[in-house]
């Protein structure tokens, strides 16, 4: 080919067709140490044992289509969540433990809107994000649970008057700290007694490149697209934040520096991640 990519093109055999819905965010997902495939089909979550093949079906409550599933960090639960309740408007949080498939806890927000889930690093702790927008406001609620097997209760929440968009744990950290984005910004945050305190990032944020370019500076057409951790960067807040211009940033949120930029694309960023 033109570019003289390199690659290799083994025997495959097709074993196995999935359907699955297309309203999820994250619907697929491999359990290496069960060897099982785990996916969503509008309100059931489907797992399917390879090893001993058979599958397994799990239920919404009120038949509300699954939004995003995913395997907590440690390994230990499965979690995944309704977008919006449609029957009755309360969507719903739902966590199995991996290893039995047994439900440990059925959550219900408050909020028209659910958008974000996160268990911690311990999976000790949920991070849930949720709003409520209409044509000329929005709101953004931020709650911090404790989670503990067969029990979960809200320790502190935050409300904010605009559209925040996703919210992640800072792993690397204590369970203590996370960092939000919306649009136009991020936000450090950080549990204090049990209150959320925060400190706004900076979005006039400026470096000098190697090329002796600027950085990029966020504005209504230069907006976050996505954000993710940084794994290899032990004890620190950084992340990496994915901007609509194709650049990317990896940022010390705790002390609003930009470290790093880079351009990947010509176009929109949808995801980023660092292995």
């Amino acid at each position: 080919n033109s570019l003289n990519y390199k690659y290799e093109m083994p025997d495959v055999t097709l074993n196995h067709v999935y359907s699955i819905s297309q309203i999820s965010k994250n619907n697929l997902i491999w359990d290496e140490e069960w060897k099982r495939v785990i996916y969503t089909s509008n309100s059931i979550v489907i797992v399917e044992d390879l090893n001993e093949q058979k599958t397994q079906r799990f239920l919404s409550e009120g038949n509300d289509p699954i939004y995003s599933l995913e395997i907590s960090i440690n390994k230990k639960f499965l979690l995944a969540f309704t977008w919006q309740g449609h029957i009755d408007g309360t969507p719903m949080i739902y966590i199995w433990e991996l290893s039995t498939l047994k439900k440990r806890a059925q959550i219900s927000i408050n909020q028209p809107i659910l958008k974000s889930v996160k268990l911690s690093l311990n999976s000790n702790l949920l991070l849930v994000l949720s709003s409520e927008e209409t044509e000329d406001s929005s709101v953004s609620v931020i709650g911090v649970w404790d989670f503990l097997e067969d029990y979960a209760e809200c320790l502190c929440r935050s409300q904010m008057p605009f559209s925040i968009e996703e919210a992640i744990w800072n792993l690397q950290l204590t369970n203590l700290e996370f960092v939000t984005r919306s649009k136009t910004g991020y936000t450090f945050w950080k549990i204090d007694d049990l209150q959320l305190k925060y400190q706004e990032g900076a979005t006039d944020i400026y470096s000098e490149n190697p090329n002796g370019e600027k950085a990029v500076r966020l504005n209504e057409d230069v907006y976050i697209t996505c954000m993710s951790n940084c794994f290899w960067a032990l004890e620190t807040a950084l992340v990496i934040i994915g901007l609509s211009n194709g650049f990317v940033w990896i940022v010390d949120t705790r002390t609003n520096n930009l470290l790093c930029q880079v351009k990947l694309l010509d176009s929109e960023l949808f995801f980023v991640t660092v292995n």
